[in-house]
């Protein structure tokens, strides 16, 4: 991809309106009985949280996993 920096926008914090971001991991558990593993699975999912506030946009959540977590990205 030739993309160059002028033809981007800027994502700012829906919180504070921050443009610095950091990586953070939610944790989802997947049931041994859905993985065929002896154990239930910890899956590891990177979304980005505002390094000033900690919020984390919706944007940044994968869909399926939006309303599950509106909470968590109201209170913060």
């Amino acid at each position: 991809m030739n993309l160059r920096l002028e033809d981007t926008t800027p994502i700012e914090c829906d919180k504070c309106k921050g443009q610095l971001f950091k990586e953070v991991t939610l944790i989802r558990k997947a049931s041994r009985f859905v993985t065929n593993m002896p154990q239930d699975s910890m899956v590891p999912i990177p979304v980005f949280a505002c390094h000033l506030c900690n919020h984390v946009n919706d944007e940044f959540l994968p869909p399926m996993l939006r309303s599950d977590y509106v909470e968590i990205v109201e209170e913060n």
